[in-house]
C-alpha cells in the first residue's frame, strides 16, 4: 500500500571507536573475553576519554531520532497509526540490541572506570529508550492483529459490517493498556474515514440512481445496518473509554468525546438519496393507481352480443405518466 503521511522511522547506527573496536578484535583472536584491562595504559588517556564521550553524546542523539519520534493521529490513515507502533516497536527493539552489544558495554565500561559518569548515566537516562520501550510494549496488545485488512479488503456490505464489529470488538483491548482516549477518539475518526471510502468502493460498482428501485433498497438496507452496527459498537467503545476515564479520574471528561466520523456525512447523503427515490417512486405508482385508463365501449352489440370494450385515457394523464420517467431521467444523472 502506498500510503501518505507515513513517519519514516530511521535506521540508526551507534559508530564504534576504533580503538574500541581493536581491542574486541584482538581479544577475539585470542578467545577471551575483552575488559577494560586490556587497553593498558589507554584506560588513562583523557584524550581517548574525550573521544568515547563524545561518541556516547553522538549515540544519544542518534537514538533519540527514533525515541522521540511521534505522529499527529488526526490526520492520515488507521493503517498508519497502527503501523507507526509497530515499526516502532521493531526499530526500539533493534536499538536495545545495540545498547547491549559488547562494543558500546566495553565504551561505557572504559569511561566509567576513567570517572566519565555523566557520559554513562546520561546514556541511560537521556536516550529516553527505556520510556519508549515500555510505551510500544504497553500498547502492542492493542496494534498486534489489529483486524483493518477485513475493512480495507471488503468487497461487499454485508463484509464491511461484519469488519466494523471486528474492529470494535478488538478496540475494547484498550482496556489493558495506557493508549491515550484522545488517541484512541482520534483513532476511531481514522477508521470512519476508511469506512467511508471503502463503502463507496464497494457501491462505485453500482450506479444508485440508475438501478432498479427494488435493487436500489436492498442496497440501501444493507449499508443502514453497516452504519447502525457502528453506532451501536461505538455507544459500547464509549461506555467503556467513560469508565477507563473515571477510573483515572481524568479531569477532561467532559470535553473527551468530541468525535466527528466521516462517514456521517456519507450516511446523510444516502439518507437523502433513499429519500429521494422513495418519494418518486411513490409518485409514479400514485399517478399510474389514480389515473387508470377508463373503459368504453367501441361497438354497439346485436341483440345476445357482448360489446367490444377499449381502455381510453385522457390525453393530459396520459401525458402526466409520460412525463413522470422521463423527469426522473433528468435528475438520476445528477452525481449523487
Amino acid at each position: 500500500l502506498h500510503l501518505q503521511q507515513n513517519i519514516d522511522i530511521p535506521d540508526i547506527s551507534l559508530p564504534i571507536h576504533p580503538t574500541v573496536a581493536q581491542v574486541i578484535k584482538m581479544c577475539a583472536d585470542e578467545g577471551t573475553r575483552p575488559k577494560v584491562a586490556d587497553f593498558g595504559d589507554r584506560v588513562e588517556d583523557s584524550n581517548l576519554l574525550n573521544q568515547l564521550q563524545n561518541g556516547v553524546a553522538r549515540w544519544i542523539r542518534e537514538i533519540q531520532k527514533v525515541t522521540k519520534l511521534d505522529r499527529d493521529p488526526s490526520s492520515g490513515t488507521a493503517l498508519q497509526e497502527i503501523s507507526f507502533w509497530l515499526n516502532l516497536e521493531r526499530a526500539l527493539l533493534k536499538i536495545q540490541d545495540k545498547r547491549e552489544s559488547l562494543e558500546v558495554a566495553l565504551t561505557l565500561d572504559v569511561l566509567k572506570h576513567g570517572k566519565r559518569f555523566h557520559a554513562t548515566v546520561s546514556f541511560d537516562t537521556d536516550t529516553g529508550l527505556k520510556q519508549a520501550l515500555a510505551t510500544v510494549n504497553d500498547y502492542a496488545p492493542l496494534m498486534k492483529d489489529f483486524p483493518l485488512n477485513d475493512l480495507l479488503a471488503a468487497t461487499e456490505l454485508e463484509k464491511i459490517r461484519s469488519a466494523v464489529q471486528a474492529i470494535f470488538n478488538h478496540l475494547r483491548k484498550i482496556r489493558s493498556t495506557k493508549y491515550p482516549i484522545q488517541r484512541a477518539l482520534r483513532l476511531v475518526e481514522a477508521i470512519s474515514r476508511d469506512l467511508s471510502s471503502q463503502i463507496l468502493k464497494v457501491l462505485g460498482t453500482r450506479r444508485l440512481m440508475h438501478i432498479a428501485f427494488d435493487e436500489f433498497e436492498k442496497v440501501m438496507s444493507q449499508c443502514f445496518d453497516v452504519f447502525v452496527t457502528w453506532d451501536d459498537e461505538y455507544e459500547k467503545l464509549q461506555g467503556l473509554l467513560r469508565d477507563i476515564v473515571k477510573k483515572k479520574r481524568d479531569g477532561q471528561l467532559k470535553m473527551v468525546w468530541r468525535v466527528s466520523p466521516a462517514h456521517k456525512k456519507l450516511q446523510t447523503r444516502m439518507e437523502q438519496m433513499r429519500k429521494f427515490r422513495r418519494q418518486h417512486e411513490q409518485l409514479r405508482t400514485v399517478i399510474v393507481r389514480v389515473l387508470r385508463p377508463t373503459v368504453v365501449k367501441t361497438t354497439t352489440p346485436a341483440d345476445g352480443d357482448t360489446a367490444d370494450l377499449k381502455p381510453e385515457m385522457d390525453a393530459a394523464d396520459l401525458n402526466a405518466i409520460e412525463e413522470v420517467n422521463p423527469a426522473y431521467e433528468n435528475v438520476k444523472e445528477v452525481d449523487c
